[in-house]
C-alpha cells in the first residue's frame, strides 16, 4: 500500500462481523497527495465482488487536515455479503487515473479462529459502563460514546497480536500497567481478556480517573499520577508497560525521565509497548517541517501546555532506538501494520507502534 494512503475502517468490528450474512461497510480513505480516489474494489479469491464509490461527506475528516483537498469527501459506505467459509476479502483503492492500490484485508478466516473468544469479550463488555461522551471526547477527540465501546475488543485483539509477533508468550503475562489510561479504554479489556491478572491503570487526569475508579472493575487498581515520575510502584514490578499516545504530548526531557521510571518498574526481560507519531502524522499535520524531520528524526509542536492534546512530539526510527538504547526493540509496527498491509482497527490510529524488552 502506497504510504500516501490513510484510512480508518470504522465498521464493522471483528466481534461484530456477522457470517453468512450482509454487514455494513463504512469508513474513509484519502490520499495526501491529494491523488483523488474513487472507488473501493472488493475482491474475494482474486474474483472481483464489486467497486464502491468514495465520495461521501467527510467535514469531521478534513477539519482536521484542510490543506488536503481529497479529505473533503473520502467516505465510503456499503452493504457487503460475509461468507463463512471466505478466507480474505482485499480491498483495493482506484485512483480518477484509473491506477490500483491495495488497502487493507478483512481476514474472515482469523475471525473464524477467534470466534470463541470474541464472543466472550463481547459478552463481557456489555456489562461494562461507557464514559460520557464529553469524557470520551477528552481521551478520543470524538463524541461518540458507540465507537469508543467498539474499540475495546479490537485494541485488545491488536495489542496481544503486536506481543504475539514479537516473541510474547501471553499466557505468561501476569501484570500490566497502563500509563495514561485516561477512562481506562484499553485496560478494562485486558480484564476481560483475563479478569485474574494484577491490572493498574494511572493517569494525569483525575476526573478521567475518578470516573474508572467509580465505574469499571473493583479488581483494577487507579492512580493519579504526575508530569513528571516517580509513580507509586515497587521496582521491577510489571510484566508489560504499554503507553497509547503518551509520549506523543511529553518534552524530549520529560520522555528521558519517563524512561528511567520505566526502567525501574519493569521487571527484567520486561515489556514495554509504546505508540509515537511517525512520519504520516508529519505529512498530516506539520506538511512544513517534513524536511526539518527528514533531517533531525524528531520535532515538537510547543505549547505551554505539556500533557495536552495541543503539545505533539514525532519520532522517526532512528530516533527511537538513541531514545530507547538500554532496550532492545523486538517489534516494530510502522501505521501500526504487522507486515504487510495495513492492520485495521489499529490501537492508536496511524502511530508507530514499537515492542520493547528491557535487558538490565
Amino acid at each position: 500500500m502506497s504510504n500516501s494512503i490513510v484510512y480508518s475502517l470504522e465498521r464493522p468490528q471483528f466481534h461484530l462481523l456477522r457470517l453468512n450474512t450482509t454487514n455494513r461497510f463504512s469508513g474513509f480513505v484519502f490520499d495526501f497527495n491529494s491523488k483523488p480516489i474513487d472507488y473501493l474494489n472488493i475482491y474475494l479469491d482474486h474474483k472481483k465482488l464489486g467497486s464502491f464509490k468514495v465520495d461521501g461527506l467527510s467535514d469531521d475528516v478534513f477539519e482536521h487536515v484542510p490543506h488536503i483537498a481529497g479529505a473533503k469527501n473520502c467516505r465510503f459506505d456499503f452493504d457487503l455479503y460475509i461468507k463463512r467459509d471466505a478466507s480474505k476479502y482485499l480491498f483495493e483503492v482506484v485512483y480518477n487515473d484509473k491506477s490500483c492500490e491495495l488497502l487493507f484485508e478483512y481476514n474472515v478466516a482469523e475471525v473464524r479462529f477467534s470466534e470463541n473468544w470474541l464472543k466472550r469479550m463481547n459478552r463481557g463488555l456489555a456489562d461494562i459502563p461507557m464514559p460520557s461522551a464529553d469524557l470520551v471526547y477528552l481521551t478520543q477527540g470524538i463524541r461518540d460514546s458507540m465507537a469508543y465501546q467498539n474499540s475495546i475488543i479490537p485494541g485488545i485483539y491488536n495489542m496481544k497480536r503486536y506481543l504475539i509477533n514479537s516473541g510474547m508468550e501471553i499466557d505468561s503475562l501476569q501484570s500490566i500497567l497502563d500509563l495514561g489510561c485516561g477512562t481506562g479504554r484499553l485496560i478494562v479489556g485486558w480484564y476481560l481478556d483475563n479478569p485474574k491478572r494484577k491490572l493498574f491503570g494511572c493517569d494525569i487526569n483525575g476526573e478521567l480517573l475518578a470516573w474508572a475508579m467509580d465505574s469499571l472493575p473493583k479488581q483494577i487498581q487507579w492512580n493519579q499520577s504526575s508530569l513528571n515520575p516517580p509513580l507509586p510502584y515497587p521496582s521491577n514490578c510489571f510484566d508489560l508497560i504499554y503507553l497509547a499516545s503518551v509520549f506523543t504530548h511529553l518534552s524530549l526531557a520529560s520522555q528521558h525521565s519517563w524512561i528511567e521510571e520505566l526502567k525501574r518498574i519493569v521487571r527484567p526481560q520486561g515489556y514495554i509497548m509504546i505508540s509515537l507519531q511517525g512520519e504520516i502524522y508529519v505529512n498530516l499535520f506539520q506538511p512544513n517541517r517534513v524536511d526539518e524531520f527528514s533531517k533531525i528524526g524528531y520535532i515538537e509542536t510547543v505549547t505551554v501546555d505539556e500533557g495536552s492534546n495541543s503539545f505533539g512530539t514525532y519520532h522517526c526510527l532512528k530516533f527511537v532506538e538513541e531514545l530507547f538504547a538500554d532496550f532492545e526493540i523486538v517489534g516494530y509496527y510502522p501505521r501500526g501494520r504487522i507486515n504487510y498491509p495495513e492492520v485495521v482497527f489499529p490501537v492508536a490510529a496511524f502511530q508507530d507502534v514499537y515492542v520493547l524488552r528491557y535487558h538490565p
